[in-house]
Order: structure tokens, then C-alpha cells, then sequence
């Protein structure tokens, strides 16, 4: 999705008696969700707010921050490594 046509406003629901939520159908479409798809509510009670997301982007995102973590940790060592070669130097 391009930044120029971002939205954070898809739309608007009720919550029935048994505390279901029908989900906006330009949501669903936008964030590719189906019936019986799993979603995760995260929410952040100070703020009254909570987001909604498939299950399976959740794991995607899991991944990519073990990636980056073990980036992140590859480029510690290095510098830890330049760091002790450099004190030896002088």
C-alpha cells in the first residue's frame, strides 16, 4: 500500500449480546481476513486501545525479530571483536 493512501479508519462495528464483533468487510478485504481465520487482540488498557491482526502475521512477525535480534547480535560480536583488536594495538 502506498504511504499517500494509508488509512486507519476502515469502518466501524457494534458488539452483539454474546460479545462477537463483525468485522468492517473493507477491513477484512484489506487485511486479507476470512472466515475461520485466527486473530489476535493486543490492546493497551492506559490508552483505551486495542488492535486486532491474523494469528499467522503474528509468527511472521516472531520470525523477523528473531532475525533481526540475531543480526543485531552478529553485529555486537564483530564490534566486540574490532574493539579488542583495536586495544591491543596501541
Amino acid at each position: 500500500m502506498n504511504p499517500q493512501q494509508m488509512e486507519i479508519f476502515y469502518g466501524s462495528g457494534s458488539v452483539g449480546a454474546k460479545g462477537q464483533i463483525v468485522i468492517p468487510v473493507k477491513f477484512r478485504k484489506i487485511f486479507n481476513i476470512h472466515p475461520g481465520d485466527q486473530v489476535i487482540f493486543m490492546g493497551n488498557p492506559q490508552q483505551n486501545a486495542f488492535a486486532v491482526m491474523r494469528a499467522d502475521q503474528l509468527s511472521a512477525m516472531q520470525t523477523q525479530l528473531d532475525q533481526a535480534k540475531a543480526q543485531i547480535e552478529r553485529a555486537n560480536a564483530e564490534l566486540a571483536n574490532e574493539m579488542k583488536k583495536e586495544t591491543k594495538t596501541k
